[in-house]
């Protein structure tokens, strides 16, 4: 593990006697001492970059040199009556009471581990990010909704480590395609050169296919996904199949979102994303963002055992998928990705939507 911060300062409290300025001045020097140490059981808090952090627990391991893990909770609050900022919960407290959380306060859970260890001799400290995220992220309002900040789209190439290879893709495309065809529906205004699994999330006969789907799409969300947004926590699996020269959009004449506009009012770090996974070369047709494009529609190629991710703003359609003559049928697996269940949308809601 490497260090995310190099020093915590500690926000243990000074004592309140009088005592000659010498004495005062000695015995500060004294708590300042003891205040960057955490190489002790001691419960005191913690404040790393203006953020306050309370301690929940710690755990010792090792026995003439320790090694004292330390659990933290972030302090911050969001007074949702002055709708401003989030802020420590001390300044809060100040006009709410020490000890009330009234229901207009939020609180943030996030959370984080402190290790403190001896090597060589020499006293050490890491902080890492805990198993909760944060959500007191102060935010950039537009017309009342949080601005978007996350990038659009990102192409994920996996690692030889995610152990993808062509026999896991070729035995992924041949569990769809012994899919009974009752269960692939046409996309709206594509006739039968563009379908879906129906149900795959759900049905109980595709059980087989869902649970191979979900392994497959479990290493993209495991190895990129999840590290990169960890507060989508939940993911439903889906595939496509399509063949000829026409593309979703060339079809049905418009570009579509996966999700309805309510999930905008999240922080953009909770909002969904949508992922396709190419069991076969594909295209993906998608608005340009910034003036600085010549087109206002882009193409983005994804290349067999690639994957496209990209958010819940990002307008998108299904692009070509190569020759007119070419019958053969085309597979992807795609997935919604969301921090709340229901931000899911439906199937049919998402190849449909306007």
């Amino acid at each position: 593990m490497k260090p995310l911060f190099e020093k915590a300062i500690a926000s243990g409290k000074r004592s309140k006697s009088h005592k000659s300025n010498s004495s005062k001045t000695a015995e500060k020097k004294n708590n300042d001492k003891k205040e960057v140490s955490h190489h002790n059981d001691s419960k005191r808090s913690v404040v790393i970059d203006g953020k306050p952090f309370k301690l929940n627990g710690v755990k010792v391991k090792g026995d003439s040199v320790k090694t004292y893990t330390k659990y933290f909770q972030c302090n911050m609050v969001f007074d949702q009556l002055d709708g401003s900022k989030w802020k420590p919960h001390n300044e809060v407290a100040k006009r709410a009471g020490k000890n009330v959380y009234p229901q207009q306060l939020v609180k943030c859970e996030g959370t984080m581990l402190g290790i403190f260890t001896t090597k060589n001799g020499k006293q050490m400290q890491q902080f890492q990010p805990g198993s909760k995220p944060h959500i007191c992220y102060n935010r950039s309002v537009a017309d009342g909704v949080p601005m978007e900040t996350r990038v659009p789209m990102v192409l994920i190439v996996s690692s030889s480590s995610w152990n993808l290879d062509r026999h896991a893709i070729e035995s992924m495309k041949t569990a769809l395609s012994n899919v009974s065809k009752k269960w692939w529906v046409n996309q709206a205004n594509c006739g039968s050169k563009r379908q879906y699994l129906k149900e795959l999330s759900n049905e109980k006969s595709l059980e087989m296919v869902r649970k191979q789907a979900e392994s497959f799409v479990g290493k993209y969300m495991r190895n990129f996904v999840s590290k990169m947004y960890p507060s989508l926590t939940h993911f439903k699996v889906g595939a496509l199949r399509s063949k000829g020269d026409e593309s979703q959009f060339d079809l049905q004449g418009t570009l579509h979102r996966d999700y309805l506009d309510d999930v905008d009012k999240k922080i953009p770090e909770e909002r969904p994303q949508s992922i396709i996974i190419a069991l076969d070369p594909f295209d993906l047709v998608h608005e340009n963002y910034g003036d600085y494009h010549d087109d206002p529609v882009g193409l983005q190629s994804v290349a067999k055992g690639e994957a496209v991710l990209f958010t819940s703003s990002l307008r998108h359609a299904g692009g070509s998928n190569g020759p007119k003559e070419d019958k053969t049928w085309k597979y992807r697996l795609f997935a919604y990705i969301v921090s709340e269940v229901s931000d899911f949308p439906s199937e049919v809601t998402r190849l449909n939507l306007n």
